[in-house]
C-alpha cells in the first residue's frame, strides 16, 4: 500500500476485556487464539454443539469486540 497505512484491530474479550490480539485481518490463527481464552478462562459461555478444534469465527465473533487502533 503506497502512501496508506494498513487498518489496524483489535480483538478484546467481551467477557474479561482482554485484548487477546491486534491484526490487519481475523484468520484462523488469530480464531484459535480467541477459542483458547474461551476454553481456558471462560469455558460456561462456549456452546457445547461447537466444536473448538475447527472454531467458527461467527461463533467466536460474539465473544469479541473487535476495534480499530
Amino acid at each position: 500500500m503506497f502512501g496508506r497505512r494498513a487498518m489496524i484491530y483489535a480483538v478484546e474479550c467481551v467477557h474479561c476485556q482482554e485484548t487477546l490480539l491486534t491484526t490487519a485481518q481475523i484468520g484462523d490463527a488469530g480464531a484459535r487464539i480467541v477459542a483458547d481464552h474461551l476454553e481456558t478462562q471462560h469455558p460456561a459461555v462456549l456452546d457445547a454443539a461447537v466444536v473448538f478444534d475447527d472454531p467458527g469465527l461467527a461463533e467466536i465473533l460474539h465473544h469479541v469486540r473487535v476495534t480499530n487502533r
